[in-house]
């Protein structure tokens, strides 16, 4: 038990110490992730063919994380490529669920 709760401890200091080396973004850094993320949001918006509305969109330095769920691998496609088209878009990671059936499903 006591191995156990020493492996713990130093699983936990190990974790706070690289979490602390982590810079932390500045204000122009945030501003510019926040720019990023509407001009995304503005372009899945505008495709008439797609329906965004379940997507969340993260940026971080010109990577955008889009996740949420959408209804079919067309609208998956569709958004990581109207994503990757954005001007200041370096990288798109793909996290989106499909849900085939519309009924909360997802695969």
């Amino acid at each position: 038990m006591k191995i156990f709760f020493l492996s713990l401890m130093l699983a936990c200091s190990t974790c706070l110490v690289s979490c602390a080396a982590l810079p932390e973004k500045t204000p122009a850094e945030i501003a510019a992730n926040h720019r990023l993320e509407q001009a995304v949001r503005s372009a899945l918006d505008q495709a008439t063919d797609l329906y965004g509305n379940h997507l969340d969109i993260k940026a971080d330095n010109g990577e955008v994380r889009l996740s949420g769920i959408v209804t079919d691998d067309y609208q998956m496609v569709r958004a990581v490529h109207i994503t990757a088209k954005v001007a200041g878009v370096k990288k798109v990671i793909n996290d989106i669920e499909i849900d085939n059936d519309g009924h909360g499903k997802v695969e």
